[in-house]
């Protein structure tokens, strides 16, 4: 009886080897150590470290460093007319709150500050506020590009006189997602204010940015 049940067991374990062999050759076979921590990796690394702007994220806000720089020249719409001989490209802050929608189409409040040196007068600040509507394009990689036009209203501190008007803007940039909800970007704004109550032509700044715009 027992010599009968050993010839049983041996044939049964001749039977199975093979499809256990193939099973570990074939990765099919369950894995440890090393093996197993490489195949988790991987799998992590298989789905989206981006988001998926098919279906919108709600709450979105960021904040940039930007260096405004004036294109042409600085003429006061008071009489007799003023106009500045040299301004520095400034510095300041502009941040930006907002809802995405589905598709990556945002309505975004928008506004900032910035300031710059004036050759021989005080310093020219300025303060917007407005609103704008920004498109981030989904390329399925960790680089996006985005793009937004918006307008604003705009107050001039010029030569201590303060001066309110508008602005209308376009910007083109491009962002690094690092996690879902977290991204690095660099742009470039340009806001063109016609001529009016605070300056006799038009005035244009170029303004380059970096900075974060996070997803609540």
């Amino acid at each position: 009886m027992r010599s009968s049940t050993a010839v049983c067991l041996l044939a049964a374990c001749v039977a199975f080897a093979p499809s256990i062999a193939h099973a570990d050759l074939d990765g099919s076979g369950p894995q440890s150590g090393p093996d197993a921590i490489a195949s988790a990796r991987l799998a992590g690394h298989s789905g989206r470290d981006r988001p998926d702007l098919s279906h919108g994220r709600g709450l979105v806000w960021g904040a940039s460093g930007a260096v405004p720089i004036l294109v042409g020249t600085l003429r006061y719409a008071e009489t007799p007319t003023a106009s500045a001989s040299y301004v520095a490209p400034g510095g300041g802050v502009d941040a930006h709150l907002g809802w995405e929608l589905d598709g990556g189409l945002r309505v975004e409040l928008a506004g900032g500050i910035d300031g710059h040196a004036v050759d021989g007068q005080i310093a020219l600040a300025r303060y917007r506020a407005g609103a704008q509507l920004r498109y981030t394009l989904d390329l399925g990689a960790d680089v996006y590009p985005f793009f937004a036009v918006g307008a604003a209203l705009a107050l001039f501190n010029r030569n201590a006189s303060l001066a309110a008007t508008f602005d209308v803007r376009g910007l083109v940039g491009a962002g690094w997602w690092i996690t879902q909800w977290f991204g690095l970007e660099l742009a470039v704004a340009v806001d063109v204010t016609p001529p009016g109550f605070a300056f006799a032509e038009t005035v244009a700044l170029v303004t380059p940015m970096i900075g974060v715009d996070i997803a609540y």
